[in-house]
Order: structure tokens, then C-alpha cells, then sequence
């Protein structure tokens, strides 16, 4: 059956983020209303976690449908030890390259979506075999000491709003880890959710990041060293709407 296609209020261009949690999709719902950004519309549209097959490939067949649907950009997040799990890391980078052929940017968190928020408190190059280890690091050596993947308690705290101070560090923390990045071991942490950060919040709410530790010259020459070719800057200015489908 073919994709509708999106409905377009003007001429502006439309973005669409898509994952495989809620974690990501409450966190980016707390973004735009913390922010105040305007324009943007999150809707709760899960891939089908039933299905069959590898849940990153689900993901990936989602974003690009939205694709498909006429999104200008599509940012497609995913979890990592999940791919490690299945034993897929050959069919993820395959399916990664023809994605990024289309102009779908593939973010990697590894080995979830949690160590962006663990990156707001320190940095790391600690391995982490699954999600749960860096859960337990969260509740044991940092603020989020009540922390859980359980939806009520996304529902109840507004991480982004207890985080948001730490975003500079994060930020920092996050270009850390792409340095000399092919040379790590595939448990080796990373969270391009930074890009997203950088493209959301950094260029527009600039006196967040004014005690950035890292000049901001050289931080940002470390931000374009390692961003991948079909990924670019959107000006707040010149979009329309973001959807997220998490």
C-alpha cells in the first residue's frame, strides 16, 4: 500500500525523527516545550515491535516511509545493543549506507539512547555490554539516582528540563567520543544525539553553552570533522514542522 503523503501547511520544509522508544520521544516532546520552539509536532507513531525481524531494521523501514511521504529530512535513532545482540552489525551497516544513499541520517546510540544522559555528568569511554549497565552507572554515580526506563517515571520527570544545564557538557562529552572513533571496540559507547542537540538548541540558544568548557572554534571543528556527509545544520528559521515518530 503506498504512503500518504504528509500535508503541508506552506512551502517550508518538514523534518521527521523516528526511533524504537518512548524514552527518546518523551525527551524530545520536553525539548520542544522546555525550548519553546515553535512549529514542531510530535506524534506517538511506535514502529511495530511485533513484527518480524531485527527491530533497528523496523525502524529503518519506518523512516523510510516517512521519507517517502515527502519529509525533507529524516533522522532515524538508533540503539545499538540491540544490533550487537542480534548479531547484525553486518546487515545494520548495509542497511546504514543505503539509508544515508537517500538523505536518511542514521544516529547511533550505543549502547542506548541512555548514555546522552549520562554524558551530561561525566565523560566515559567505559564499555557497556547493555542498556541496563548504563541505568545502573545512572542511579549509582549520578543526580538521577530514582532513574527508570519505565514509562511513569518519563511521564513524571521532564528530563530535558532537569538536564538542560548540562547540555554544554554533554555536547562536549558526546564529541569526545568520535574521536579516533574507528579505531574503538564495538562496545565502545557513543551518542550522536548531539547533532540533533547541535541542530535544535545549539545555533538557536546560544547562552546555554556560554561556560562551555572546550572553545566553542574548536568544539565545532570536532562537530564537522566527524559529521557524516548527508548531514546538515537546520536553521530554526527556515523550517516548518519536526515530527517525531519514536
Amino acid at each position: 500500500m503506498a504512503s500518504r503523503p504528509i500535508k503541508r501547511r506552506n512551502s517550508l520544509p518538514i523534518y521527521a525523527i523516528v526511533g524504537d522508544g518512548y524514552s527518546e520521544k518523551i525527551y524530545f516532546e520536553q525539548l520542544r516545550e522546555v525550548e519553546k520552539i515553535k512549529n514542531i509536532q510530535i506524534k506517538p507513531d511506535l514502529p511495530n515491535r511485533s513484527g518480524k525481524g531485527a527491530s533497528f531494521v523496523r525502524v529503518m523501514e519506518k523512516a523510510e516511509q516517512l521519507l517517502e511521504q515527502g519529509y525533507d529530512k529524516v533522522y532515524c535513532i538508533i540503539d545499538f545493543d540491540t544490533v550487537i545482540k542480534e548479531q547484525k552489525t553486518g546487515s545494520f551497516s548495509a542497511n546504514k549506507a543505503r539509508l544515508e544513499k537517500k538523505g536518511i541520517v542514521v544516529l547511533i546510540c550505543n549502547p542506548c539512547f541512555e548514555i546522552w544522559y549520562l554524558l551530561h555528568f561525566k565523560k566515559t569511554g567505559k564499555l557497556f555490554s547493555n542498556c541496563d549497565s548504563v541505568a545502573d552507572v545512572l542511579k549509582q554515580e549520578t543526580d538521577l539516582t530514582d532513574y527508570s526506563k519505565e514509562q511513569a517515571y518519563y511521564n513524571k520527570k521532564n528530563l530535558y528540563k532537569y538536564l538542560r544545564l548540562k547540555l554544554p557538557t554533554a555536547f562536549e562529552n558526546a564529541q569526545f567520543l568520535e574521536i579516533d572513533r574507528d579505531t574503538q571496540g564495538l562496545y565502545f559507547p557513543k551518542a550522536e544525539i548531539f547533532k540533533i542537540i547541535q541542530a535544535l538548541v545549539l545555533k538557536q540558544k546560544t547562552r546555554i553553552f556560554d561556560n562551555f568548557k572546550t572553545p566553542l572554534s574548536i568544539s565545532m571543528n570536532l562537530f564537522f570533522q566527524h559529521l557524516p556527509h548527508s548531514y546538515y545544520i537546520i536553521s530554526l528559521s527556515n523550517f516548518n514542522e519536526i515530527k517525531t515518530f519514536i
